[in-house]
């Protein structure tokens, strides 16, 4: 089932010759948007050690010429600063932030008390050269004395509870990430998958996460390649970077987002999402009426442990999904300040993006692009042949409430009207068969187009989208598109700046 795809590859399929990752393309956000924290920078490592799980003996000294073997071997020696050099082989779970041998602590009897002794990072990453495994990431507790159970009593307000400053680079881990109760945790250049079935249960549709997290804060999980799993990243964490992962072939959301503060989603291509049957019931699908049936969606936000603020969802390429490619709930309590720019959005089977909440203070949708590909069919990895053909946004209208909402400077189809009680609803361009498209037509396969090193929606030339745009609402910072190329004062309409 896997179709993994290196980020070396997919760094030359989005940027042609040049051999780099979308983090090496800056992006500058608009100042009256959420500034995402500047996390502490890497200290210069004070000690290396080397680890080889096929030749290393825990007897040696963790030198290059004499490498230990576990990873239990080197994690009690470890100070702050200090860099673990892995070489191939399978080196077990990597288990930290909580109290040796206890479980995250679902019960009274687990109670695990919060562990870590770093003050700046260390860094665990793949050898030069070397495609270390591990099973998997276990990483903090839910529950700490006197917290209450189960786990999740614990207050979101806390925003993480143990500080870990552990860097994870590199490495294949066979069967997810959890991040629980901590602060300080970056996951980068990994692959990531989960062992087993993907669909069939409740349990492996929910539970089977590339990354989860939970009460977590500065957390960063980025150029990662997530396969093979049900849902890609999914938690509820204060100041939260999901940035430039190749999140496909899985089988539940891409992104799922459960409340916190602070949110940056940017750079990200999430595609090939299927759960394996349809969503609509009916007497050919005997498999619709499934206990485990879900709403696979590139992104889905609903609050489960709270409302999400501050969040900033920028640059990201979707398509091929079953359902949705933006999915919001309605929550109990309002959620407030979001920025949706420069994304591009295939079509999809369900709505390209569904707005059913309410945003207070700040609502942007600006500088999106929706790409028009009639023949777009493609192969799920259950062998289902999907050719969803949804251009449209369902866009609730009680923004007339608070304001804030401003919709401007975006390529749609003439189905996605924007509501007139809307603040902004500016320099839209909104195309159908008989006008035309702007961008180079799709003639087949998105996959196929883009394998052709090519990116869907970017502009012709003479395109009635180039200087069509206004930058009348562009207040403090520079404004980017896709590629972090800035917008002048005479912007192009969509996620491409001509």
């Amino acid at each position: 089932m896997k179709n993994s795809i290196s980020l070396a590859a997919l760094a030359l399929l989005f940027f042609g010759c040049k051999q780099t990752e979308m983090a090496d393309i800056p992006k500058t956000q608009d100042t009256t948007q959420t500034v995402h924290p500047t996390v502490p920078a890497i200290t210069v490592a004070k000690g290396t050690y080397y680890l080889d799980a096929l030749k290393g003996d825990n007897k040696g000294n963790g030198s290059q010429a004499h490498p230990f073997k576990t990873l239990d071997r080197v994690m009690d020696t470890l100070q702050s600063g200090d860099v673990v050099l892995l070489n191939n082989g399978n080196y077990g779970n990597i288990v930290a932030g909580r109290t040796p041998g206890v479980n995250f602590g679902f019960s009274q009897s687990e109670i695990t008390i919060p562990k870590s002794k770093f003050t700046s990072w260390v860094t665990i990453k793949a050898a030069p050269g070397q495609t270390p495994h591990i099973n998997r990431l276990d990483l903090g507790t839910l529950n700490i004395p006197n917290s209450g159970s189960p786990a999740q009593t614990i207050p979101f307000s806390q925003k993480g509870n143990s500080d870990l400053y552990m860097r994870f680079e590199g490495l294949t881990i066979d069967d997810g990430v959890v991040i629980f109760g901590s602060r300080y945790v970056d996951v980068k250049n990994c692959i990531i998958n989960r062992i087993g079935e993907l669909n069939g249960s409740v349990n492996n549709m929910d539970n089977k996460y590339g990354v989860e997290v939970r009460n977590g804060r500065y957390i960063t999980i980025e150029g990662n390649e997530i396969t093979h799993v049900a849902i890609g990243v999914g938690g509820a964490s204060y100041d939260f970077v999901i940035k430039n992962n190749h999140i496909h072939h899985n089988s539940h959301d891409g992104i799922r987002v459960y409340g916190g503060e602070n949110w940056l989603i940017e750079g990200n291509r999430i595609h090939d999402l299927d759960d394996g049957i349809n969503d609509i019931d009916n007497a050919f699908d005997a498999g619709a009426n499934a206990s485990w049936n879900r709403h696979v969606d590139g992104i889905q936000i609903f609050e489960l442990y709270g409302p999400t603020n501050q969040l900033v969802v920028r640059g990201n390429l979707f398509y091929h999904l079953e359902s949705m490619g933006v999915m919001v709930n309605e929550g109990t309590v309002h959620y407030s300040d979001w920025l949706f720019e420069d994304n591009i959005f295939g079509p999809v089977g369900g709505v390209v993006f569904l707005l059913g909440a309410d945003i207070y203070n700040s609502m942007i949708f600006r500088q999106n692009t929706i790409v028009y590909a009639p023949n777009d069919v493609w192969k799920s990895m259950y062998g289902r042949t999907m050719n969803g053909q949804v251009y449209s946004l369902n866009l609730w209208d009680v923004a007339a409430v608070n304001g804030g909402y401003q919709f401007y400077n975006n390529i749609l189809t003439k189905v996605s009207p924007i509501p007139t009680v809307y603040a902004v609803a500016s320099n839209n361009l909104f195309c159908d068969n008989t006008t035309g498209y702007p961008y180079e037509s799709i003639p087949g396969n998105i996959q196929d187009y883009i394998d052709k090193g090519k990116l869907p929606g970017a502009l012709k030339s003479g395109s009635l989208a180039i200087n069509a745009g206004t930058a009348k609402y562009y207040t403090g910072g520079a404004v980017v598109d896709f590629n972090g190329k800035q917008r002048d004062n005479k912007p192009d309409i969509g996620a491409f700046e001509n």
